[in-house]
């Protein structure tokens, strides 16, 4: 548990598994009217999650609106700010207020809402601006334009993108994450970040070929796959997908899954490269792999593929995978029948002394010692060539940071002959980006006349990011939505978030602030309620009758102030997770993501105080035994 009180604007962060997710909707409309809607799922959790709307009208002149869309998988919405809203069954209205009605052309406005999902959360695939779908075009035609919709990349993925679809997505868990991998083949256009889909909403970004996803519910199964998007932007179909529980398996974690899906690939008159799929049951940790030729293990390693090399021409070998578990039993795949093309016998021995001599973020250098007679060396990266030359260093480009390889070398002879392959080395690219990226897509939400809410999209897996107010640092948060309380009425501030990027070996460099953007809070009073004070956990548990949700409770003191107290919010970062009228709370809530709460006070007027906290929980599980 932790407390940190912000003694100026106070500001707290979404703590939830899933952040990002957006839709930009377009449409074209009746006589001269147009208008784009950009629809984003700032964060989610287990049968909940927030939503920011902005609108922009293309077309004339519009004094009240009404945005229109159908959920397609049952949502419902328990609370709106910024508008008014109906619905009836899966369709949805929401209406302007008084303040926020005119829009002139090319005018926007945003509301924020709070939902609940079951299964699955897709977003909206249409929208309609008074009647008129919105496609982003502005159209003279009156004839009623079509519903179809196209998903922006930070959403879904392009069909006519020429971006390498990523590939071997497996994964890994514990208690309350999952760990996914997965390579992406050499191409042209190099991605620029990848997102990574459940459910049809981005769960998490990288600009690198893993991401963490944290904050899961203990003992829920996910699906996921994985798409690139290139710096212009454009997105590759998904990868195949991958499914993962969360969850600690106790007695059973002990690696006991042999390897399965062996494919030979490469197959040349002295070699072959060799690919197996390295996923694990979620009972499983991973244990190191060994590679089987005919029986006697020529290489052991921890990834996906590897290369064998100086076999006899037209020979046929007996291959297998076998997984070494925690007590150091084997446990194998099925063989692999292969065997080798017509040619030459390799005349050189294996090359020796391979070292690594130098590592960047996107790049590894060897060197080894000359081989005989060789006219050339292969290096390998498992089971993939990534260079070929005819001295004896090589630098190999195109990596992805903070990823692990293991490289051997072979030499070639005059008729391209492989030797057997070099000793192995094992080298990881340096953690960082050499400049992180900055957050982007930053939204700015007045609330009320005391409170703005701030999302955003961070394409670098975070440890947390800074919130600006008017040029100054006023917190750091740990995900990608916050809320600003406190502030005066009728008061327009500059707001900007950097991120905080985090690799496996720990932190690397902030980013600099996002691009700014105004927000001015509501029209009312100047009274503003005082903060609550002490707030803290004071009881958890969990049932093995209902071992799916863990109890919380938190306390706080009254304050004492001028402006009456009519009633208090606990804040999960953008997302209000209690309202109650006494001074305490119990939180019945999905069992092993961790929290981070404030407390508000709110007065008759709905002006809210500065928050209280931050306190941290995690909601109690019992692990299986």
């Amino acid at each position: 548990m932790k407390r940190n009180h912000h003694r100026s604007w106070a500001v707290g962060a979404v703590a939830v598994a899933v952040v990002g997710g957006g839709l930009t909707v377009m449409s074209s409309a009746q006589a001269a009217t147009g208008c784009q809607v950009s629809y984003s799922v700032a964060s989610q959790w287990q049968g909940g999650f927030g939503a920011s709307v902005s609108i922009t009208n293309l077309g004339g002149p519009i004094t009240g609106w009404q945005l229109s869309w159908s959920f397609t998988a049952g949502q419902t919405i328990t609370q709106l700010w910024n508008g008014s809203f109906t619905q009836s069954g899966s369709n949805v209205t929401v209406s302007s207020l008084s303040y926020n009605g005119s829009l002139a052309t090319g005018g926007s406005t945003s509301f924020g809402f709070n939902g609940a999902w079951r299964g699955s959360n897709p977003v909206p695939g249409s929208f309609a601006l008074n009647g008129v779908t919105c496609t982003g075009a502005v159209s003279s035609d009156s004839a009623s334009p079509s519903a179809s919709a196209s998903p922006s990349a930070s959403s879904s993925a392009s069909s006519s993108s020429t971006v390498a679809t990523p590939q071997r997505l497996y994964a890994t868990n514990d208690a309350t994450s999952i760990t996914l991998s997965w390579t992406e083949p050499t191409a042209d256009d190099r991605p620029a970040y990848f997102n990574v889909y459940e459910g049809g909403v981005v769960v998490a970004r990288n600009t690198t070929t893993y991401v963490t996803i944290r904050n899961l519910v203990f003992d829920s199964t996910h699906t996921y796959t994985v798409t690139a998007v290139d710096p212009a932007g454009r997105e590759s179909a998904p990868s195949a997908a991958v499914s993962r529980t969360a969850f600690e398996g106790g007695a059973y974690a002990c690696g006991i899954t042999a390897p399965s899906g062996l494919v030979a690939s490469d197959v040349t008159g002295s070699a072959f490269s060799l690919s197996w799929s390295n996923a694990l049951p979620s009972y499983d940790q991973a244990g190191t792999l060994v590679v089987l030729l005919d029986g006697t293990a020529v290489a052991q390693t921890s990834l996906d593929s590897a290369r064998i090399s100086g076999l006899a021409p037209s020979s046929t070998h007996s291959v297998a995978v076998a997984r070494r578990d925690c007590t150091g039993t084997l446990h194998s795949s099925a063989p692999l029948t292969v065997t080798t093309l017509s040619g030459a016998s390799p005349q050189s021995p294996a090359p020796s002394g391979l070292t690594v001599t130098g590592t960047t973020n996107t790049t590894v250098s060897l060197s080894w010692s000359a081989s005989g007679a060789a006219a050339g060396y292969a290096v390998y990266d498992g089971g993939a060539r990534v260079a070929t030359t005819t001295g004896t260093a090589a630098t190999v480009t195109g990596l992805w940071r903070d990823t692990a390889h293991r490289f051997t070398v072979s030499a070639l002879d005059a008729a391209g002959a492989e030797s057997a392959q070099s000793a192995p080395a094992v080298a990881s690219t340096t953690p960082c980006d050499t400049v992180t990226p900055a957050p982007v897509a930053l939204a700015v939400t007045p609330r009320s006349a005391s409170t703005v809410a701030l999302t955003w999209v961070s394409t670098v897996q975070s440890a947390g990011f800074i919130v600006y107010h008017s040029g100054n640092p006023v917190a750091t948060v740990e995900a990608a939505s916050a809320v600003v309380t406190g502030l005066p009425s009728a008061s327009t501030a500059q707001y900007s978030v950097a991120v905080q990027a985090v690799s496996r070996g720990g932190a690397c460099p902030a980013s600099a602030p996002s691009s700014p953007v105004a927000a001015t809070t509501l029209p009312g009073s100047a009274a503003r309620p005082a903060a609550p004070t002490m707030l803290a956990v004071t009881g958890q548990s969990s049932s093995p009758t209902s071992p799916e949700t863990g109890t919380v409770t938190l306390a706080w003191s009254q304050p004492a102030g001028s402006d009456p107290v009519t009633g208090y919010r606990i804040y999960d970062g953008a997302t209000v997770l209690a309202a109650t009228t006494t001074t305490g709370v119990t939180l019945t809530l999905p069992s092993g993501p961790t929290h981070e709460v404030y407390a508000v006070s709110v007065d008759a007027a709905g002006n809210e105080s500065t928050l209280d906290g931050p306190v941290s929980f995690t909601v109690p599980y019992i692990p299986f035994p």
